[in-house]
């Protein structure tokens, strides 16, 4: 909508235009449990997050001794200094400039990324730890080889195209086709140019093994000592920003849904983010619990849907004499059971609970003001 009192324009990671968004941190601890969310304006970056987060864990948690994880787009150099001074620690990655630089200098080489952990303390004491994913290096070849391989069957569709439309012009096609190379990022080691009237490639070999030399590699740096935690314990740290990913995609995209926002005013906004978060923690005691008998929660989930209130009630009076819930079958009790709970024997009393949906709610709700 565009009447949340947080929404604005800004950066849309899904590629979603001409519309206004809100920016929603998500913080967990070393499982992945949520522990804290918070809700930015739309266009707040995520380094500017990184701040009130280190303030929040230490004077609301009342924390000492954390270490912050986050990736290369979270935590830099004013943010590691945030988390220092705050009596922190970090571990984030570097970008590709920044493992660019330190080659340069020889502070490690290119031979120390394989596939092992390869730890590297620098003469200033900064600690890195070095890897090359094979699997990604694998990835990151083919889809160069996948965008080259699409660009050559443009190219042979323009020339085809030229052959046959004599009023066709070449500097059209190749203006065209210069702004498809720009746009698929292999304008670095491919040059477009023209031969016998023709559009052809040509391939500088140097700069594509300049260009494919970091597949796969990444850099993880800490200010943690080796005696705090050795560089298997770091480096899985920072692996593990996956499950902060997956809690994240199950509020936005997943089984949770979070979006779009119903709600305009801003602490109306943090209410339906901490609500969200705490849906995420009882879906992952659901999935935890659930795991081991292999049913998922959205199964578990629609199979105790089917359990519902039954009321005795006197045909006479038509009052409600009795409330109670009924024997589950085999498959309902088993996830009953996997979670430690039981069905209610007594009475159960009536929830007298208005339950706004999204066809109700336009009845209850006040108008915007103008």
């Amino acid at each position: 909508g565009e009447h949340n009192a947080l929404a604005t324009w800004g950066y849309n990671r899904d590629g979603k235009k001409n519309k206004m968004q809100v920016v929603v941190g998500l913080l967990t601890d070393v499982q992945g449990e949520p522990i804290s969310i918070e809700v930015y304006e739309g266009n707040t970056r995520d380094l500017k997050t990184f701040g009130a987060q280190v303030k929040k864990i230490k004077k609301d948690f009342g924390c000492q001794g954390v270490t912050m994880v986050g990736d290369r787009g979270m935590i830099r150099k004013e943010q590691r200094e945030e988390a220092i001074a705050a009596g922190f620690h970090f571990i984030t990655a570097l970008t590709k400039p920044e493992i660019e630089k330190l080659l340069k200098d020889k502070v490690f080489q290119l031979e120390f990324f394989e596939d092992t952990i390869c730890e590297v303390i620098s003469q200033a004491e900064q600690r890195y730890i070095l890897r090359r994913n094979p699997v990604r290096q694998q990835e990151i070849s083919q889809s160069r080889e996948q965008r080259t391989k699409a660009l050559e069957q443009s190219i042979e569709k323009a020339n085809t195209y030229l052959e046959e439309h004599r009023r066709a012009k070449l500097k059209t096609q190749r203006r065209t086709l210069s702004a498809k190379l720009e746009r698929l990022g292999l304008n670095n080691w491919l040059t477009l140019g023209v031969k016998n009237k023709r559009l052809q490639l040509t391939t500088d070999k140097d700069a594509l093994a300049q260009e494919s030399r970091l597949d796969g590699c990444y850099v993880v740096r800490t200010d943690l000592k080796p005696a705090q935690a050795d560089a298997q314990t770091v480096h899985d740290r920072y692996k593990d920003l996956a499950k902060v990913e997956r809690d994240f995609r199950t509020l936005k995209t997943g089984h949770l849904e979070f979006r779009p926002w119903f709600v305009c005013k801003e602490e109306n906004t943090h209410a339906h983010a901490l609500t969200s978060m705490l849906a995420l923690k009882v879906r992952r005691a659901l999935e935890k619990a659930w795991w081991p008998i292999e049913t998922t929660v959205q199964e578990g989930l629609q199979e105790l849907e089917k359990l519902c209130v039954m009321e005795l009630i006197h045909p006479e009076t038509k009052a409600v004499i009795s409330r109670h819930v009924p024997d589950g079958n085999s498959r309902q009790q088993q996830l009953i059971d996997a979670l430690g709970l039981s069905l209610a024997t007594a009475t159960v009393p009536e929830a007298k609970v208005t339950v706004g949906t999204r066809k109700k709610i336009n009845e209850v709700r006040k108008p915007l003001a103008k």
